[in-house]
């Protein structure tokens, strides 16, 4: 591993608590930990501690994801971090545990997901996703609606535009419901693809889960393994037309949360 350990000493200017409550009266630094278990110490770095003890909490530092920087200063100099995951050794194994980081007068939060249920991740939120923005959003259950249509022979993309690196990342799991149906008896289904920022494929897409035309699906869970895909990529959902089909495949496509899973998670 390579990091930061609260080692002691070094004057570092940076302060992490734990409990089910956010601090009331923070310091610049505080990174506190949504969790009831003691912390009985904590590293920054790229994977989890080699020799972790019961109650270590490791943040893992992904700079294209992460919600803001952690500027750590010791006696004469500073380094930035930028810390997106957060998980907490208990009854030997690295539980995902919450978290945020207060800086610059407000508190940034961890998370894993990109979206989830009407919360984004701020990049992803502002990146935004083009040529079009999500034609719906529930503000009950809080899921993205696509109304994705291929034209004969064309396919419609909605690609976020926050470049996002997978180095580290072991597996994408997207939430969602969706259905879909064609003109002159052709289908296809909506289709997850991950794409290099200048829009060449990465994986090969992969189709999300077929419901019966017209029928709505359960809210289902599909993992992508990207654990060999380690380049800035960009995230699409998109429904297209195969081999010549000469009608038009249209979908309703619901996403309820966008998750990323790193390493040995």
């Amino acid at each position: 591993m390579i990091g930061i350990v609260n080692a002691g000493g070094g004057g570092l200017t940076i302060d992490v608590v734990g409990g089910t409550a956010k601090p009331t009266n923070p310091m610049e630094n505080t990174v506190w930990v949504n969790t009831a278990e003691s912390i009985t110490g904590w590293a920054f770095g790229d994977t989890y501690p080699d020799t972790p003890q019961a109650g270590m909490v490791a943040f893992l530092c992904r700079p294209s994801i992460a919600p803001t920087n952690l500027e750590i200063g010791f006696t004469e100099k500073s380094v930035k971090l930028y810390p997106a995951f957060c998980y907490q050794y208990i009854n030997n194994e690295w539980v995902s545990k919450n978290g945020s980081i207060y800086t610059g007068g407000a508190w940034h939060d961890f998370s894993q997901y990109l979206y989830n249920r009407g919360t984004w991740n701020a990049q992803f939120r502002s990146a935004g996703f083009s040529p079009y923005a999500p034609s719906g959003i529930d503000p009950e259950i809080g899921y993205l609606h696509f109304y994705l249509q291929a034209t004969p022979h064309i396919e419609e993309k909605y690609m976020n535009d926050m470049i996002i690196n997978l180095t580290g990342i072991q597996k994408i799991i997207v939430e969602y419901t969706c259905r879909f149906w064609a003109y002159g008896g052709y289908s296809n289904a909506p289709t997850f693809g991950i794409f290099a920022a200048d829009g060449s494929t990465v994986i090969v897409p992969q189709t999300l889960f077929n419901s019966t035309s017209g029928a709505q699906s359960q809210i289902t869970p599909q993992e992508f393994d990207v654990s060999s895909v380690n380049l800035d990529v960009k995230l699409c959902f998109f429904t297209h037309n195969d081999a010549y089909q000469a009608s038009n495949a249209i979908c309703d496509l619901d996403i309820y949360s966008i998750k990323l899973v790193p390493d040995d998670a």
